[in-house]
């Protein structure tokens, strides 16, 4: 199966059916899936948001897709904007490295997809630094070797 054929049936079940998405335990993962909630002072309400990655050839592609509010309330959050800023980061003498990055927003109908190019070997991770309304969390998906 191919590696865009997953990512899209995890996004479909997310989507469809608020999916139960569960963080990889292996650290050598072609793929991560991470949940990470949000707060949004807004609505007052926390958003759980998903970070997708996956390794494509000498590509890495990293999605962030924000679902549904978890407390108080359930739903889509239509008009919620959160910004978004993904590093891609790379393990340097035990240590991980920032070596490329990307900023946008998402939304409940805008989702954030990006691929990095031309990566190049190493043990890799994302961390994501989102902010809505002042409220800053930071998630990092699990690390994979490529």
């Amino acid at each position: 199966m191919s590696k865009k054929l997953v990512i899209f049936m995890m996004l479909a079940m997310l989507i469809i059916g608020g999916g139960v998405l569960v963080k990889p335990n292996s650290a050598s993962a072609a793929s991560t899936t991470t949940g990470f909630t949000q707060y949004h002072d807004a609505i007052g309400t926390y958003i759980h948001h998903t970070l997708f990655t996956s390794d494509s050839g000498s590509n890495v592609n990293i999605s962030v897709v924000q679902g549904n509010r978890v407390s108080p309330g359930y739903g889509k959050c239509n008009g919620c904007r959160v910004n978004i800023k993904v590093e891609l980061q790379r393990r340097v003498s035990g240590t991980f490295k920032t070596i490329a990055t990307y900023q946008s927003t998402v939304t409940a109908t805008k989702p954030l997809h990006h691929t990095f190019t031309n990566v190049k070997p190493g043990t890799m991770r994302a961390k994501v630094t989102s902010n809505a309304d002042g409220y800053t969390k930071v998630a990092v998906s699990t690390h994979w070797t490529r």
